[in-house]
């Protein structure tokens, strides 16, 4: 038995992927992407992290955390500079920070509201004008204009008390305007100097993002290391939906129906694209018909186990050899998948590391709670597009199952790719968003109630540092809920055809060397494989064609090929079908 825990993608002495890069690149352009990094990963202790594919979930919360500190200073700045005014002892200017403060804070609104008001003067004029030359005219509706003459009102008022209010408080408190007037603008000159620097900042965590050779820190927080954990540990806790929820769309392209995603437990690998429904089944029978006895000790003898190990190394030699001969991205590694209401209490499987006598021992016993998946991976352009094989074999009832599912990650959103086009990045790119950040001013004045918020994450923060899935507790559960890569993912509607080939073309590959191994192994063993390789034929040839711009699922081509049924008939075959009769619908 080997390689029980995955690969460390992502690990100090590994660049990271692209995925990563594009990610962390998310959490600085994306404000609700970082709340919910920050929300739904880093301040849920109670809740399992996601498993990782091709991608490093570390930087991705460490460049979050960078993100909302920058804001949460930058907005911090804008008290801090009103209280420099009254604490140097110049009231007036702390009055007319606040005043211009406010005024840039309500700059979009004048900026909707004044075209409006205007339009509202004119066409008052054209009402009066039309009714005095006794011409018929257009007149707006009663609520609107009640609508804009309020609007116009209250910017009326609005400007008068900006005017009024330094001119009031000057007669109060006395001293010089003048002074004070410098006074003011030098604090908010300081206020624009710090807006810039968050830009500047904000720029220079992207361009880390894009050239660095490493994102991870040197020390990883209490938090971080239990992330780091969980995201590469073999055992995947999931949830067991109720009801499925009714979809109102179905993807066009892939077969499988939108329910299937509801209830799959393998949260964070993305689309359900394939499954073979029912599951590949064969008699473990001699060529004269006789039982194979697995149990009595010879060469026909063997498990479950056994027969993962074979299918295991021939997989993973497809990643190595020459550099034609190779398929690069692969991936393979062992994954226990259990619900979260089977969890034993002692939380065994979440407290250590799998061994792989405990793993082998799981495989050959199929009542378990917990179910073992070989777990192939393909990763393209850098995790950027990653296909996710998973096969379950079990032995019972001296026969032999085979369950194989394939699930699909689109590309990051195009926005969190922008990084990589030409001009994002570097020195011109910096002093840009200096600029942009400068004039993104008002847009971050009125985010000022995110102040009342900070001490709340903070305080969450600070709780979430204790790993609490270890232990059971009333009325915590503790599955996986949440995955940023699919969070950060691209709409499927959005999919260019070319990736559309690349999922199906690289599932069919590690699909058929599967199926080859699992042949050579039961002949190895002295099984009679007539039936699996008529199951095998029916499933190499069954796939999806685009023909014309119309895509034809369940196809087969070929001489004695057979088309699967749509997934709601092989669905409604499922559950009709006898244990044991191992054969696919035509």
């Amino acid at each position: 038995m080997t390689g029980v825990q995955p690969s460390a993608t992502g690990c100090p002495l590994e660049p990271p992927s692209a995925a990563t890069r594009h990610l962390c690149t998310g959490v600085l352009n994306d404000i609700a992407f970082r709340d919910f990094v920050i929300r739904e990963v880093h301040n849920a202790p109670y809740q399992r992290v996601a498993p990782s594919f091709d991608y490093d979930l570390v930087p991705v919360v460490r460049f979050a955390w960078r993100a909302w500190w920058l804001e949460i200073g930058l907005l911090l700045s804008v008290p801090f500079s009103v209280l420099f005014a009254w604490f140097v002892g110049d009231l007036l200017a702390a009055v007319i920070v606040a005043e211009a403060l406010l005024s840039l804070c309500l700059l979009p609104v004048v900026a909707t509201v004044l075209p409006d008001a205007l339009r509202l003067r004119c066409e008052t004029f054209i009402d009066q004008w039309s009714a005095h030359q006794h011409r018929p005219t257009r007149r707006m509706s009663v609520r609107n204009h009640q609508v804009r003459s309020r609007q116009s009102k209250a910017m009326v008022v609005g400007a008068a008390a900006l005017v009024i209010t330094p001119v009031a408080v000057a007669e109060v408190v006395g001293g010089s305007p003048a002074q004070s007037a410098a006074t003011a603008c030098w604090t908010v000159c300081g206020l624009v100097f710090t807006s810039a620097a968050a830009g500047t900042a904000r720029q220079m965590a992207r361009n880390q993002a894009y050239g660095a050779l490493s994102l991870r820190p040197a020390a990883l927080s209490p938090r971080l290391a239990t992330i780091d954990a969980q995201q590469r540990h073999s055992c995947v806790v999931y949830r067991r939906p109720g009801d499925p929820k009714e979809t109102e769309e179905k993807d066009p392209f892939f077969s499988p129906d939108d329910e299937d995603d509801l209830r799959s437990p393998f949260i964070g690998s993305g689309k359900l694209v394939h499954e073979w429904i029912p599951s590949l089944t064969i008699q473990l029978l001699r060529e004269d018909g006789t039982p194979v006895d697995l149990d009595r000790p010879g060469p026909e003898a063997f498990s479950a186990h056994d027969l993962i190990d074979c299918v295991r190394t021939r997989i993973s030699e497809l990643a190595t050899g020459p550099e034609r001969a190779r398929l690069r991205g692969l991936s393979v590694t062992d994954r226990l998948y259990i619900a979260e209401t089977a969890l034993p209490p002692d939380r065994a499987l979440l407290r250590q590391p799998i061994t792989p006598e405990r793993l082998a021992e799981i495989i050959d016993t199929p009542d378990t709670d917990a179910d073992h998946f070989l777990v192939t991976t393909v990763g393209l352009d850098g995790g950027e597009l990653v296909t996710s094989m998973f096969l379950h074999v079990s032995i019972k009832g001296r026969t032999l199952s085979l369950e194989f599912i394939a699930c699909a990650l689109p590309r990051t959103r195009e926005e969190f790719r922008r990084i990589d086009e030409h001009a994002e990045h570097g020195r011109i790119a910096t002093v840009r968003e200096a600029i942009v950040a400068v004039a993104r001013l008002p847009q971050t004045l009125r985010r000022l109630p995110v102040l009342f918020t900070a001490p709340v994450v903070l305080a969450r923060a600070a709780w979430a540092r204790r790993d609490r899935t270890l232990r059971p507790r009333r009325r915590r559960a503790v599955g996986t809920v949440a995955s940023v890569r699919e969070k950060g993912a691209q709409d499927w509607d959005r999919i260019s055809q070319r990736d559309h080939a690349a999922v199906l073309g690289r599932m069919k590959i590690i699909e058929q060397w599967i199926l080859t191994s699992v042949e050579q192994f039961l002949d190895t063993h002295d099984v009679d494989t007539s039936m699996f390789k008529k199951q095998m034929v029916k499933i190499v040839n069954s796939g999806v064609l685009n023909m014309g711009g119309q895509t034809v699922f369940n196809s087969a081509v070929g001489v004695g090929a057979h088309a699967r049924a749509h997934a709601g008939d092989l669905f409604a075959h499922a559950r009709n079908t006898e244990p044991g009769d191992g054969d696919l619908p035509e």
